[in-house]
């Protein structure tokens, strides 16, 4: 008996007519209505496609064939409330067919949780086992159907990143630094330790896509953080992929968003 298709399946994201480009275009591929709360969570999973897509031009959803698969290392900056939900990054793998996708996690968050891991003492627990073994602490392969693309998960234990970790993650790994830095809801103007990071990043020559919650805060945030003006380069713009709602905060009148405004670095 012929398989009856799920219409709850989307197609193969290049088969979508238009793209994804908003979260129009996302319910609408995902077959989802728009009483669905999925924006709420997937707005972190979104913006690092959006980041990676459209705001610094690392990779697009066609650049992957079956017979040419793209490795992509990404390293994602000052996650929190990220990891909370980290099986939800599976999302990119859908996103981005034919790629197989590292998302390493840094920052004192991270370095928390797996120093609690090893205090904890709970031998077969995957975050222990992700500490100890330098283990993914999640892997996903999308269906054939829909790609195939792959994403691995690493938590790394340095709480911060910059020049003294990249040295010693070259080390390791010589061949593998990261093809892009992404950040969510940054305050690089509020954090003096994202100058290291910008620094390393423009020696390097890996692109450096943050998003954040006000338009004025991305506005202070270069000159704050670097001691001069920003240039033409480092555009400003929307996140069509912000989580819906306005940000509560009574003390500010402008729209205030989580993830709500995209800047290259």
């Amino acid at each position: 008996m012929a398989q009856v298709p799920d219409k709850r399946r989307p197609v193969l994201v290049t088969d979508f007519e238009g793209g994804i480009k908003d979260w129009d275009s996302w319910y609408t591929w995902r077959k989802l209505p728009k009483q669905s709360p999925a924006a709420l969570l997937l707005s972190f999973p979104l913006s690092v496609y959006q980041l990676l897509v459209n705001t610094l031009d690392v990779t697009t959803p066609s650049s992957g064939k079956p017979d040419s698969r793209v490795p992509l290392c990404v390293h994602l900056l000052g996650p929190e409330l990220e990891l909370n939900f980290i099986p939800l990054f599976s999302e990119l793998a859908l996103l981005l067919p034919y790629h197989d996708i590292t998302l390493v996690m840094f920052g004192p968050s991270v370095a928390k949780l797996m120093e609690a891991a090893v205090a904890e003492g709970v031998d077969d627990s995957p975050l222990r086992r992700s500490v100890e073994g330098n283990m993914p602490i999640f892997k996903y392969d999308a269906p054939d159907d829909l790609g195939s693309g792959s994403i691995q998960i690493m938590l790394h234990p340095f709480a911060t990143w910059d020049q003294v970790e990249l040295e010693h993650l070259k080390s390791n790994h010589p061949d593998r630094l990261p093809d892009a830095l992404v950040a969510l809801n940054a305050g690089l103007a509020s954090y003096s330790s994202w100058l290291g990071v910008i620094g390393t990043a423009y020696e390097r020559n890996i692109p450096f896509g943050v998003t954040e919650y006000a338009e004025q805060s991305l506005e202070h945030a270069i000159p704050a953080a670097t001691r001069r003006p920003p240039s033409p380069l480092q555009e400003i713009a929307f996140n069509p992929f912000h989580r819906p709602g306005q940000r509560q905060l009574p003390t500010y009148k402008m729209p205030n968003l989580h993830n709500g405004f995209t800047l290259v670095v």
